[in-house]
């Protein structure tokens, strides 16, 4: 050990001798340094990076589960207090033979004052009797019918303790799609081929567009272009496995959506443009670069110090 020693200290007086020799080792092993500082700095901040995108997916989606429980509570809300109301209750329980026509009117009415007072042009109102009713309980959630896709409320109506009518509140999704417009935000709904085979074929052929290898189709007349021919391209295996998308014009990210009988009809995607000033994408990447220059600037002031 002793012999290695001092074999080692000659070697290296003799590099130091030969200044030539001396100043290529330096270089290089500088070079070296700084490489592998880099790739770790980079590991480290693409680490951080990949975690805050995780963080921001996960807000998303709670996000976007608080944004649909909350509409879906509102068209509920506006059933029962329909359903409460002493002259429907009076009239859906008479022998009045014009009730059909009058709770029909009823309904129209109510469709026509949310549209006026409340500025809401998208809430439906009608009564759905006995024969008709998709199930004597209180339903809520979205559903899926020839015209499209609502959130929709059905709240049963029981005389002598046996149902025999329905009210029914829907409001079209277009409401999600208003919601994240608001907040300088995008959202659309692709349905799977199951759903989207319920719908009216005259609305499909009209509205709708096979995107993502054909897996899922989007109402292209209800949501904003450019976002759909993002989701074109996007591809449905990264989709899947990672849950978020950000190498696009979009920062986008999915969840599955279910129909209020618990049947899966497709995707619902949220996301923001990259191309804004502020977007979260666009905080991330200044945030990795302005860290991974920082870092190099103090590799090599290091390295020029020992110099």
């Amino acid at each position: 050990m002793f012999s290695f020693i001092k074999w080692f200290e000659a070697k290296w007086q003799e590099i130091k001798g030969n200044k030539g020799l001396w100043f290529t080792l330096l270089t290089l092993f500088s070079l070296a340094g700084i490489f592998i500082s880099l790739y770790f700095v980079n590991f480290l901040v693409s680490d951080v990076a990949k975690k805050t995108y995780e963080n921001q997916k996960d807000h998303y989606l709670l996000e976007s589960k608080v944004v649909l429980e909350t509409h879906q509570k509102s068209v509920l809300t506006l059933a029962t207090a329909i359903g409460r109301d002493a002259t429907i209750h009076t009239l859906f329980t008479s022998d009045d033979e014009n009730k059909t026509a009058k709770l029909t009117a009823i309904a129209a009415d109510l469709t026509q004052q949310f549209a006026q007072v409340r500025n809401e042009n998208d809430i439906f109102v009608h009564f759905t009797y006995e024969d008709k009713l998709v199930d004597k309980k209180i339903i809520n959630g979205l559903r899926v019918s020839p015209e499209g896709v609502q959130i929709g409320a059905q709240l049963p109506l029981a005389e002598k303790e046996k149902v025999r009518l329905g009210v029914a509140v829907e409001q079209d999704i277009g409401a999600l799609r208003d919601y994240y417009r608001k907040e300088k935000k995008v959202y659309a709904l692709l349905l799977n081929r199951g759903a989207w085979s319920q719908i009216d074929p005259a609305v499909r052929k009209k509205r709708y567009r096979a995107i993502m290898n054909d897996l899922y189709y989007v109402d292209t007349k209800k949501f904003d272009a450019e976002f759909v021919q993002d989701l074109a391209q996007a591809d449905p295996k990264v989709m899947k496995k990672q849950g978020y998308i950000k190498d696009m014009h979009y920062f986008m990210v999915a969840r599955k959506a279910y129909s209020w009988d618990g049947q899966e009809i497709g995707l619902m995607v949220m996301g923001e443009k990259i191309s804004e000033k502020n977007s979260f994408v666009n905080l991330i990447k200044n945030l990795v670069n302005s860290v991974t220059i920082v870092a190099l600037g103090l590799i090599v002031s290091m390295i020029l110090f020992l110099f």
